[in-house]
């Protein structure tokens, strides 16, 4: 007798969307961290601001991201959150446990981490808002680059394309 193959079908409802304060890493590569999530999960977002980390514009902004589709993970940045090892296992514990594709958004002082976070490789995105020019050309990502005085709406919307253009 043959077998019969059946079409799965898309679920008639939209995926719930998640909220939570998280850890990520083990022993001294532990952090905390804010996460914007759903059912279905999308490409990762590290999102890196100066302290405070979890304040409402930073935590509006990942929402926004979120709702375009991203699983987004916005690390408290607060004390010895800044230390690289950590940061490298919030991008790891991103692409680990949700999706290979991963992209880095650095604003103001966190810009300089989110490049070096880059620079050690598996970002496949990178986009700064910065008054610095860091150096950026060695890095195998793409780099979109925003004055970090100029963050409206009409530069995350462009933030959001890039995104989605780079890790799609």
């Amino acid at each position: 007798m043959g077998s019969t193959l059946h079409w799965r079908e898309p679920p008639d409802r939209d995926a719930r969307d998640f909220e939570a304060f998280l850890e990520f890493g083990r022993g001294g590569r532990s952090g905390t961290g804010f996460m914007a999530y759903s059912e279905r999960s999308g490409p990762g977002v590290l999102v890196l601001h100066p302290p405070p980390s979890w304040g409402d514009a930073v935590l509006d902004f990942a929402r926004v991201v979120h709702d375009d589709g991203f699983t987004v993970l916005v690390p408290d940045l607060d004390g010895s959150g800044a230390d690289p090892v950590r940061l490298k296992a919030a991008s790891e514990y991103l692409v680990d446990n949700w999706h290979p594709r991963l992209g880095v958004v650095g604003f103001g002082d966190a810009a300089a981490h989110a490049g070096r976070l880059a620079g050690d490789g598996g970002c496949d995105a990178l986009v700064l808002y910065s008054l610095d020019e860091a150096e950026t050309n060695s890095l195998r990502a793409p780099v979109l680059r925003h004055r970090a005085d100029a963050a409206t709406a009409a530069l995350h919307e462009e933030t959001l394309e890039f995104l989605s253009y780079h890790l799609s």
